[in-house]
């Protein structure tokens, strides 16, 4: 909405957005959930820029993210796999394949019982 929100943000520090003209506005959206945290936080600047420096896209698991799986699976009795994907399509295909997957057990369970009439 023009006049209201600023046209782009500056930077942010803390809870606050700063524009071109350095008007500070207070973040309620909190970078859509993504900055809960606020904006500039030195401890979470400084533990990104110390896993940068291992890489930061790999193609296996990482000790990071096995670490986390197993909190999870604590958190989550019932959970029994955990597994990261790197965008929202990936995450939506396999999504997809499990419950395919699982929809076909239940027809395979479901008839598995049953005698073929020839």
């Amino acid at each position: 909405m023009k006049g209201i929100y600023p046209s782009h943000i500056r930077y942010g520090q803390g809870c606050y957005l700063v524009d071109h003209k350095d008007r500070r506005y207070l973040d309620f959206i909190c970078g859509l959930g993504t900055n809960l945290l606020g904006y500039g936080n030195d401890t979470i600047n400084q533990a990104i820029s110390a896993h940068l420096r291992g890489g930061y896209s790999h193609s296996f698991a990482t000790h990071h993210e096995l670490e986390c799986a197993e909190k999870l699976k604590e958190m989550v009795p019932f959970v029994e796999a955990v597994k990261f994907l790197k965008t929202g399509g990936e995450a939506t295909l396999a999504a997809i394949k499990i419950a395919r997957a699982y929809k076909q057990a239940q027809r395979e369970a479901k008839n598995a019982g049953k005698k073929e009439d020839k």
